[in-house]
């Protein structure tokens, strides 16, 4: 695993939280798994492919959601998730991995990305073929904001 596309994708993350949703977010102690299985109930799904391929799920639970949804939503009071606030967590994720990328093309890795799926509450294992998932939790004041990525260099 190689860990200048991992470092792209924490960097970005905690990065884009702070800037867009004004959360503070802090690497916690990272895992591994032979699957992606996103811990908690809101997950946004996103496959890159080029130099690197692979998927990356980006999950947080509910309440998580709704503060990052009504910081981005100019404050608006968010009791459940609806389309709006459950657009709003899809483009966070776009962000996160637009700016990713970004940082892997300054090191010389090209990727292209999909357009954010958001998965279903009743979402199950996503196995990867080979590919071991890292399974990054960052530590928010509102909860932990996940990223389980898939990656690995296409040669």
């Amino acid at each position: 695993m190689d860990v200048r596309i991992f470092s792209s994708f924490v960097l970005s993350a905690i990065s884009i939280l702070e800037q867009v949703a004004q959360v503070k977010g802090q690497l916690t102690q990272p895992s591994v798994s032979d699957r992606i299985s996103p811990s908690y109930d809101v997950s946004v799904r996103v496959s890159i492919v080029g130099d690197v391929e692979g998927t990356v799920v980006y999950s947080m639970d509910q309440d998580v959601a709704k503060k990052i949804a009504s910081t981005m939503l100019m404050g608006a009071l968010i009791k459940e998730l609806d389309d709006i606030s459950l657009s709003a967590i899809t483009e966070l994720a776009n962000m996160i991995t637009g700016n990713a990328s970004t940082k892997l093309a300054s090191k010389g890795l090209s990727v292209d990305i999909t357009p954010p799926t958001l998965l279903s509450e009743n979402h199950t294992d996503i196995p990867f073929g080979n590919t071991q998932t890292v399974i990054i939790p960052i530590k928010t004041d509102t909860g932990i904001f996940e990223i389980n990525a898939a990656l690995q260099e296409s040669y």
